[in-house]
């Protein structure tokens, strides 16, 4: 039962730090994929990633929201079989890396915008990235 116990409060605390940290998260999934990415996408990366299941009304307004900021550009991609078309979202790169270092603040490192817990929680290796591109101390 206290395995049960701790399984559960760990992955409350998981789903509560990505929750709190969503943004970061779909801005730094722009940022790596070069075709750019898609709400469905998005939710299930993280399910897959993460065994969470955001649903549709917690990511698409977060797009919306770096849209209209201008930090994220969409369009629409027709799809072949007869599937529906996508809307695809893609990050606007000198505006998104500026957005998530004033978002964390200057580190000492970082995982394209992520602080060291959520890159330990992402599993993610930390990335150094060039200090004058985006005004980011090197590690």
């Amino acid at each position: 039962m206290y395995e049960t116990k701790f399984f559960l409060t760990r992955r409350q605390e998981i789903r509560n730090h990505l929750r709190s940290h969503l943004e970061e998260y779909i801005l730094i999934s722009t940022l790596s994929e070069e075709n750019g990415v898609h709400g469905y996408g998005l939710i299930s990366e993280i399910k897959k990633r993460f065994g969470i299941l955001f649903s549709a009304s917690e990511i698409y307004p977060q797009l919306n929201k770096l849209e209209e900021n201008n930090i994220l550009k969409s369009n629409i991609v027709h799809q072949n079989n007869g599937k529906p078309p996508r809307r695809v979202y893609r990050p606007i790169p000198i505006r998104t890396l500026r957005y998530l270092k004033q978002k964390i603040g200057a580190k000492n490192y970082t995982t394209m915008g992520m602080n060291k817990k959520s890159a330990e929680i992402f599993n993610i290796g930390l990335v150094e990235l060039p200090p004058m591109a985006v005004g980011i101390k090197k590690i």
